[in-house]
């Protein structure tokens, strides 16, 4: 059994190790395309890509970090989609009256 570091997101390690999509594209052999969303957290990877992201970063990313980033960025999207449509309504009504 492998010990692995602590948890963190792709974005962090990302940046402390001077890596963008391309090189991390490169590392795991997807598109830069992919590579950014697993970064931004717009899309978990494969578990076959989870495996290797976790390898290449020594354990510091888990499957569980690359779930948990999609789902904060799923809700920010949510959320500011709440938002836009509050927004909206407030307008038309105020062009009914």
């Amino acid at each position: 059994m492998v010990a692995y570091a602590a948890a963190m997101k792709l974005s962090d390690w990302c940046e402390q190790n001077n890596a963008g999509p391309t090189d991390l594209a490169l590392r795991i052999n997807v598109t830069p395309q992919a590579a950014g969303r697993y970064i931004l957290g717009k899309r978990v990877p494969t578990p076959e890509k989870t495996v290797e992201i976790r390898n290449l970063t020594g354990g510091k990313v888990s499957a569980d970090d690359l779930v948990d980033a999609n789902i904060e960025y799923r809700e920010a999207v949510s959320m500011r989609t709440k938002k836009h449509r509050s927004g909206s309504k407030s307008t038309a009504n105020r062009r009914q009256r």
